[in-house]
């Protein structure tokens, strides 16, 4: 038998994504997501660092299979489009480290990611495009046309005998018969046939990783601008931003009293989001006045304005939190408006790394660098989190704060959440007064379509994920103690 080692690596890596495509239609097709996508991911990445092209010690390798299994860490708590994203970050940075097409020096590795993620739909279509006749690998036909002949021949007499035993052994007939022809065509579905390809392309794509070639930047002539015009509208931009600060500072830190009629919720909620495309709208005019090897580089009194009006960008962006935080505290929180606090604070930490490029004198490059891994370790982290389970316990600490027993709960933004809001809505319904039959008969109903949902979408040790597995703890145990002091009262 030939041993493995001396198995084509081509081969070997054919089987292999053959043996993914097994694995995936095993854990995944049919199931919920949740502890099957891990799992995958770490066979995925397994497969990658023993069949790379490029061979490390093994405490390398080891380290980098550690580091698939963190970045795929936020499917186990649970599966959303941001923790399938980071798992495949983590996944594709060990394909081309194996593939021995790592940068020289981590800040190109966003760029590096960008080249392969947008090389994918072009090898589809040079997949599907018809090559000429001339490209054709003359060895690779020869071998093909051999293995047909081989194979031709002893198929088609196997047919014939299988057909003459069919007629001359009853036996044989009634096993034909015994044969579940419709349980194997179940799995000739289409939607599992485009499944496997999807699961067979992605295994090719990081087995083989190209990127996308870079092309030579065309000669431009180069726009030239006097120093004199960017001073000037640094002094406008500062003078006008500076009157939005004022306003800030007067309305909504100092608390005084906004015009007859308006409302600090309204107030709050007409500038948090206009605030914020400013700010990145700021970030966009400076990268391009303060380019490196611009004109404009060593003027001192521009770098001094741009300095004050980023400034002045990051305490909008503050303000536009704080005005969010004024229109929560009237309404409520949702995702729409947890995201957009995330979103501002990534603003502000961004238009801080601006500042640093131009005072330290650093390249673009640089600065994509160190705002993608801010921006990646604030995406790795929210995954981390149950959103909807603090969503959902802060309107509730928040109506008891503001109104007692008496607090009035969008019942029905609580059943969007989903049943992570199951030991919130439980609060809620321990703490009302037994005279609220209407809303505790609603928030009991709600909550049984929350449990109906829960043990709906759990199937099997597949789609396991630690915030399920918290819930599930919480009902077997904590859940029954807030309906019983509810009834409690009741009796009362």
């Amino acid at each position: 038998m030939q041993p493995i080692t001396a198995i084509p690596i081509t081969t070997r890596r054919f089987a292999a994504a053959f043996g993914l495509v097994a694995i995936a239609d095993f854990l995944i097709f049919g199931y919920q997501p949740g502890l099957n996508l891990f799992i995958f991911a770490a066979f995925l990445s397994l497969t990658l660092i023993l069949l790379g092209r490029r061979r490390y010690p093994l405490v390398n390798e080891a380290l980098l299979f550690a580091f698939c299994l963190l970045a795929s860490a936020p499917l186990l708590q649970e599966t959303t489009g941001l923790a399938i994203i980071t798992s495949l970050v983590g996944v594709t940075f060990t394909a081309l480290i194996k593939a021995g097409l790592s940068p020289r020096q981590w800040i190109e590795f966003p760029f590096l990611l960008f080249r392969f993620v947008a090389g994918l739909p072009w090898r589809t279509i040079q997949a599907c495009m018809p090559r000429p006749k001339s490209r054709a690998n003359p060895v690779l036909t020869s071998r093909l046309r051999r293995t047909v002949r081989l194979w031709l021949l002893p198929v088609g007499f196997t047919s014939v005998f299988l057909l003459l035993f069919l007629s001359a052994n009853p036996l044989f007939e009634i096993i034909l018969k015994e044969i579940r022809f419709d349980v194997l065509l179940r799995f000739l579905e289409i939607g599992r046939i485009l499944f496997w390809l999807l699961i067979f392309s992605l295994a090719c794509a990081f087995m083989w990783p190209r990127l996308l070639n870079r092309r030579k930047p065309k000669t431009m002539t180069k726009v030239t601008h006097s120093s004199g015009l960017l001073v000037r509208c640094l002094v406008l931009f500062n003078l006008l931003f500076a009157v939005q600060t004022i306003l800030d500072c007067i309305y909504l830190w100092g608390g005084a009293a906004l015009p007859e009629g308006m409302t600090y919720a309204q107030y709050a909620h007409r500038g948090a989001y206009s605030l914020l495309v400013t700010a990145l709208l700021a970030a966009g005019f400076v990268l391009v006045a303060l380019r490196p090897d611009g004109p404009d580089e060593n003027n001192r009194l521009a770098r001094v304005l741009v300095t004050l009006w980023i400034c002045q960008n990051i305490f909008l962006c503050i303000s536009s939190i704080l005005r969010l935080d004024l229109y929560v505290d009237t309404y409520a929180l949702t995702h729409m408006r947890l995201n957009a606090a995330v979103w501002m604070g990534l603003v502000a930490v961004g238009l801080g790394l601006i500042s640093l490029r131009i005072h330290l004198r650093r390249s673009n490059t640089w600065l994509i660098a160190y705002s993608t891994l801010t921006l990646a370790l604030t995406i790795y982290g929210y995954t981390l989190a149950d959103r909807s389970g603090f969503i959902a316990r802060f309107n509730v600490a928040h109506c008891v704060e503001r109104s007692g027993k008496n607090c009035k709960l969008d019942i029905g933004h609580m059943y969007e959440l989903g049943p992570s809001a199951i030991p919130a809505l439980d609060r809620y319904i321990s703490i009302l007064p037994p005279d609220a039959l209407d809303t505790i008969d609603t928030a009991r109903a709600f909550r049984q379509d929350l449990l109906d949902d829960f043990h709906r979408d759990v199937s099997g040790w597949r789609s396991w994920t630690w915030q399920r597995q918290r819930l599930n703890t919480y009902l077997a145990t904590t859940a029954p103690f807030a309906q019983d002091e509810h009834m409690r009262k009741q009796d009362e």
